[in-house]
């Protein structure tokens, strides 16, 4: 199980690429659905690397947006306390996602001194780390209190 995995659209392949080959390059452990072997179950290889990991990259793109799996990957992500937003291009992030600002990586040239790819670096090792990432990259699940709770169950 690797500790990233990476949300995104088919469609954007080409753009999504040099993102998982960056954060290789720098020594991270990246999954996504490229690495998923010929004869194994897609649906249970994706859920199952998805809740191991401890950081998941979401790339936005229209097509990403329209999409019900990555939009649910993004849900649990954020949910867990683990969602980093990347937008692979100009795209409105869908509903309840736009109350964590993402890094605009839609027309990065794959050099990693970049300051916004470092952004993501830096959020990534956040992460994975215990901490917090930077102001406005990623996503800190809220800390229910019991009352809400409580309420919760009687709704």
């Amino acid at each position: 199980m690797a500790a990233i995995f990476i949300s995104y659209k088919r469609e954007n392949l080409q753009k999504v690429q040099p993102i998982v080959q960056g954060l290789r390059g720098a020594g991270l452990d990246v999954w996504w659905d490229q690495d998923i072997a010929p004869d194994a179950p897609w649906e249970q290889t994706i859920e199952r690397e998805l809740e191991a990991a401890k950081v998941v990259l979401v790339c936005w793109s229209q097509a990403a947006v329209a999409s019900e799996n990555v939009k649910a990957e993004a849900r649990r992500a954020r949910n867990q306390g683990k969602l980093i937003q990347i937008f692979v291009e100009q795209c409105e992030p869908p509903l309840f996602f736009g109350e964590r600002q993402g890094v605009d990586l839609s027309n990065w040239s794959g050099h990693a001194g970049d300051n916004r790819y470092q952004t993501v670096l830096t959020a990534v090792r956040a992460i994975l780390a215990g901490k917090r990432p930077p102001d406005g990259v990623g996503y800190a699940a809220r800390k229910r209190t019991p009352w809400a709770l409580l309420s919760a169950a009687f709704v």
